[in-house]
């Protein structure tokens, strides 16, 4: 990686599908009404979303799935990624639908962390979804 950004295009995916991970988690952080930057796992600092990191944890092994998945199951092409002069890579906006499309299949976060959320106001016993 140059400065955080990805070199090769089997990290880019995986840092794409946990984008797009964060992205869901943050919107369901949202609509409970809780304070994104109130975690338990990761350092609380002002203006870092330390809760919706920790409530991606959980989640990370089935992005990591559905991306092997895609990168065992196709061949890649040039045209799916572009590489600029510094060397980072960028996804193809169609290939970044198709593995967006997997990976969204692997996860429904704003349902999975609704429930949660009323499990534990209500008392239940709670596991990963």
């Amino acid at each position: 990686m140059i400065n955080g950004s990805p070199t090769n295009l089997d990290t880019l995916q995986l840092k794409y599908g946990y984008a797009v991970l964060e992205s869901q988690v943050r919107i369901a952080v949202a609509e409970l009404g809780l304070d994104p930057t109130l975690g338990y796992l990761h350092i609380c600092r002002p203006g870092r979303a330390a809760l919706v990191y920790d409530l991606m944890e959980p989640y990370r092994p089935q992005i990591d799935k559905a991306i092997l998945k895609v990168v065992t199951s196709r061949q890649f092409t040039p045209s799916d990624f572009a590489i600029n002069s510094r060397g980072v890579c960028r996804l193809n906006p169609e290939f970044a639908k198709r593995l967006v499309s997997h990976a969204a299949v692997s996860i429904d976060g704003a349902l999975c962390l609704r429930t949660l959320f009323e499990d534990l106001q209500s008392g239940k016993s709670v596991g990963i979804c």
